[in-house]
């Protein structure tokens, strides 16, 4: 019984890992439609999205400029790499369900 158990739990475990891959390989391939950036993959299921140039426009309400940005999501996590606005940064990272985790 125990055993039985112990294999449902290792199933269903297995389950829940991919449905959160598929999840984040979802959100990312909608992000990979926009003309914003381009998408590389690399070695250990990391992705890293490369942003083009966004300047601040002339009413913005933040100019804090970021040349290294970490967005963390499930899996795999998302490093940004990129000179852009925090307020254009943020809403990428709400479009994909990320999260910022800092700024360098």
């Amino acid at each position: 019984v125990l055993s039985l158990l112990l294999f449902c739990v290792v199933v269903w475990q297995l389950l829940h890992f991919d449905q959160a891959r598929l999840n984040t390989a979802s959100r990312v391939a909608q992000l990979r439609h926009q003309k914003d950036f381009q998408l590389l993959q690399l070695p250990s299921n990391r992705a890293l999205i490369h942003f083009h140039v966004v300047k601040p426009s002339a009413g913005a309400s933040s100019t804090h400029m970021s040349d290294r940005v970490i967005v963390v999501s499930p899996d795999p996590p998302i490093t940004i790499k990129t000179m852009v606005t925090e307020g254009v940064l943020q809403k990428m990272a709400d479009a994909c369900g990320c999260q910022v985790l800092c700024f360098d």
